[in-house]
């Protein structure tokens, strides 16, 4: 049996064998290596603050530069124990653990099973001593008693109350548990030397001691990197108007500030010093770099930008993608509006089998029967389906609700023409007259063939706008998914299958939607994802020149100089794939087939960090502009989930909570979480990827529905279920919202600092322009060669992120089906049920 491998290993990382000994591994710490990173980028964003000439050195540099410089010691565990005592940035608890243990040092003794059996146990003297030595040979053990110990030192006892203020946190106890009576009396037994602060010192210096601690890891992991801002507004249950801010760096979103504007006008002069100030904070403390800046399309965010871009026009402004695709719904729904119809008959269907428990149940027990024959036939069937309502105001639950009915829709058209259970439903209902014209009007529904007709319609209609609506709400969302996915729908809503209304609604409305963005930015980072490249774009529309024109257009704008000429040479080498920027000199299969390995997508900025030189020019400056580009993040979905953290920490029965509190609570909480997940303690959700076996493309964070994006910067209280006429209203009302975009007066600064010469005259086409500086609005139309709408193994088309994102959908249907599970009356676990969708990869919900 081989030596057990010591626990300080979790703390070193792992080189070769160490020197000439063919035993023990070259061990570095990690801590060391931490610090050492984040000194060394401090430094280089320093140099490049101090001196604009300075070539900053890529994360992947800084990372191996770092590593190399931490001396290596033998691995053996003795001098792995001694470095944890001895080292400056270990922390106490860990120093602690490492501290030689005496053999005479015991904190509990065990007592047999006959003593145990007479009642005793074993007991222990006050100096902490076993009263009586344990017999030769232990029994089983039946008894354990924790002996007196002296009070923990100054250093153990600070680090004690810092675990359990993020014990507290973790598992979203109230502050107030730690001077109960049965909190004490646990720590106390189990606990002996320990003190549990009070509540007061838990909430305040304690929880603030964290915070700052928290903010100190965010400064390690996003110093010297580009970074996408994000705000939203909500109300919380004191109703305090709050707006929060974050950024995300390398995908991974952190808390920068919250605000409340209670007391404050909300208007777009307000959010933009909110904004400002938090870029300036950003950068001072930070040492990142703000991008681009996020929000959505509400009329006080979307001024903003306005204002954002007209005083910063280096940063991209963007809509949260999220609610553009919602906005496309909108559009639909104008355009259909049959469907409010036929999705209210069927939340009435479902409301009604869920309110009654007998006829729900036989509903089952039909179901478990056809699965049972489908099984003994050798088939394979979902099991039993649950059925759910639309929850809170988030159009795709209406879409999984109605795709739910259909699911089910044979068994429940079967029982409607089977007398016995016709009856059966009836009787379900109860005997009083007005409660069974009800059941008999739900039979009605259920055998109508339009009604099915209709609603598997609606179902087909909405489904491409449902998967796209996956790739646009995720953590990892670049601005190569969003435009390819617009594509793709233009090339999904041109097709025959479709009636002429719905392709002539949903395509004006893409077109809409993309006339209204930063098209630069967006073409850019298509063009610039290695695994496209050129290969989607019109050529007859947009060709090479027009390509690199868009580069350097953009590069001069986000940098704020000139690209050299060199960076031409660079284009075309990548355009080409050739030279040193060729799949086979950066070693794409390689990143590919070690990131599929791993579960992951495709690295696509590490690919971009190793063509980065240390040397000025046109490969360097190319590869600068896809970091910075590549790395945006086209939503504001995470700062709706912080929004949703800070619901369930802030609740009417904590209705006192601070909101500054609940804030670093919150952001507490989503470090633990993320702690957990590296150390391999805690499985991470579900992921999202968005990919094809072209690209396996990014992996996201989870894929967990979130509320919808606010129409302005606080939402207002909302009901928990929704029906499809209130769905259609808020949607119209956010499309006029929207509309108003079209009236707004553009700011006198915008116009100086983006002319351009070659302006087409509609007023439309000259906002845009006189927005972003694009020099002539391309249609989606115009943009993409529909021919390549399939992927193949050698070739890209529209779909190369679709196939992943409609896996990522179903895999939020079960997201629905575990919520119906957790609120059934009864009956959830009986034998062959289970959630549909089951088949993939567990969700673990937060």
């Amino acid at each position: 049996m081989g030596k057990e491998k010591s626990w300080a290993w979790e703390h070193f990382i792992k080189g070769p064998l160490y020197k000439t000994n063919n035993t023990y591994h070259e061990a570095r710490c990690r801590f060391c290596i931490n610090v050492e990173r984040a000194t060394r980028r401090e430094s280089d964003v320093a140099a490049w603050q101090a001196d604009s000439a300075h070539v900053r050195l890529s994360d992947a540099q800084i990372v191996k530069a770092a590593d190399d410089a931490i001396e290596a010691i033998c691995g053996k565990p003795h001098l792995l124990l001694r470095h944890l005592r001895n080292c400056d940035h270990v922390p106490d608890a860990i120093k602690l653990r490492a501290e030689p243990k005496s053999k005479d040092s015991s904190t509990a003794a065990v007592g047999s099973s006959s003593a145990s059996a007479s009642g005793s146990t074993a007991a222990a003297s006050t100096n902490g001593q076993p009263a009586s030595a344990p017999p030769a040979k232990m029994a089983r053990q039946s008894a354990f008693t924790v002996t007196t110990k002296a009070r923990f030192t100054p250093a153990v006892q600070k680090d004690f109350e810092s675990d359990v203020c993020r014990l507290f946190i973790a598992n979203d106890w109230s502050w107030n548990g730690v001077e109960n009576p049965t909190t004490e009396m646990f720590f106390e037994k189990w606990v002996p030397g320990s003190q549990l602060p009070p509540r007061q010192r838990l909430s305040g210096s304690i929880l603030e001691s964290e915070a700052a601690k928290v903010r100190e890891n965010i400064k390690t992991n996003v110093s010297g990197r580009f970074a996408t801002g994000q705000c939203d507004g909500w109300k919380n249950v004191a109703k305090s108007a709050l707006i929060a801010t974050m950024i995300t760096v390398n995908f991974v979103t952190y808390c920068l500030h919250l605000h409340d504007l209670t007391a404050v006008a909300k208007t777009a002069e307000c959010l933009l010093g909110l904004v400002l100030g938090d870029i300036a904070h950003a950068s001072s403390v930070y040492l990142t770099t703000i991008v681009a800046w996020c929000s959505d399309a509400g009329g006080d965010s979307r001024g903003m930008r306005r204002l954002l871009h007209a005083k910063m026009p280096h940063i991209i402004c963007l809509d949260c993608w999220a609610h553009q695709i919602n906005l496309v719904v909108g559009d639909y729904l104008k355009a259909q509006f049959y469907w409010v119809t036929v999705l209210d008959e069927a939340q009435d269907v479902i409301k009604w089998f869920n309110n009654h428990s007998r006829a729900l149940s036989l509903l089952r027990r039909r179901q478990k029967e056809a699965h049972d024959a489908a099984v003994s036939q050798g088939q394979k069937t979902r099991g039993v389906l649950a059925l759910f309502l639309p929850i809170v105001t988030r159009w795709i639950a209406h879409y999984a609700s109605a795709a739910r009915l259909l699911d089910v829709g044979r068994i429940l058209r079967a029982m409607a023409v089977n007398e016995e259970d016709e009856a059966a439903l009836i009787a379900a209902a109860g005997g009083k007259p007005d409660a069974e014209d009800k059941a008999r009007e739900i039979i009605a529904i259920i055998e109508r063939k339009s009604f099915w007709t209709d609603l598997a319609k609606v179902k087909f209609e909405l489904e491409p706008l449902a998967i796209a609506q996956n790739v646009t709400q995720g953590a990892n969302t670049r601005l190569d998914h969003v435009l390819v996915t617009l594509g793709n729908l233009f090339a999904i809503y041109s097709r025959d299958a479709y009636s002429e209304p719905v392709r002539t609604a949903i395509k004006a409305s893409l077109e809409k939607r993309w006339a209204k963005a930063d098209q630069d930015a967006f073409i850019a980072a298509v063009f610039l994802n290695p695994l496209i490249r050129d290969a989607l774009f019109n050529s007859t529309n947009i060709s090479a020149p027009q390509l690199y024109g868009i580069l350097k257009r953009l590069y001069k704008r986000v940098f704020r100089t000139d690209p050299s000429t060199d960076m031409y040479t660079a284009f075309n080498d990548y355009r080409m794939n050739r030279g040193q920027l060729s799949d086979e000199a950066m070693l794409v299969e390689e990143l590919r087939d070690s990131a599929a390995k791993e579960g992951k997508g495709f690295p696509i900025l590490e690919f971009w960090s190793g063509a980065e030189g240390k040397i000025e020019n046109g490969t360097t400056q190319l590869a600068r502009l896809a970091a910075l580009v590549l790395s945006i993040v086209a939503n504001s979905a995470e700062t709706e989930r912080l929004w949703s953290r800070m619901g369930i920490i802030h609740t009417k029965l904590r209705n006192r909570l601070g909101a500054q509190k609940v804030h670093d609570t919150a952001m507490i909480k989503m470090d633990i979480q993320r702690e957990h997940i590296a150390r391999g303690r805690l499985r991470p959700r579900a992921k999202r990827k968005i990919g094809s076996d072209n690209e396996p493309a990014a992996v996201a964070q989870p894929s967990e529905p979130v509320q919808r994006a606010s129409p302005s910067l606080v939402d207002a209280e909302e009901a928990e279920t929704e029906s499809a006429l209130d769905l259609a209203t808020r949607l119209q009302r956010e499309l006029d919202d929207d509309d108003e975009d079209e009236d707004m007066d553009i700011p006198a600064e915008d116009t100086s600092s983006s002319s351009t010469t070659d302006a087409p005259t509609t007023p439309a086409a000259r906002r845009v322009i006189v927005y972003f500086g694009t020099q002539r609005p391309l249609k989606l139309a115009e943009l993409f060669d529909y021919t390549k709408t399939t992927t193949t193994p050698t070739a890209v088309g529209l779909d190369v992120f679709w196939k992943a994102a409609s896996a990522n959908l179903q895999q939020e249907l079960t997201f629905y089906d575990l919520l119906a599970a957790t609120n059934a009356p009864h009956g959830g676990n009986e034998p062959g049920s289970r959630a549909a969708g089951s088949e993939t990869a567990p969700i673990v919900l937060e």
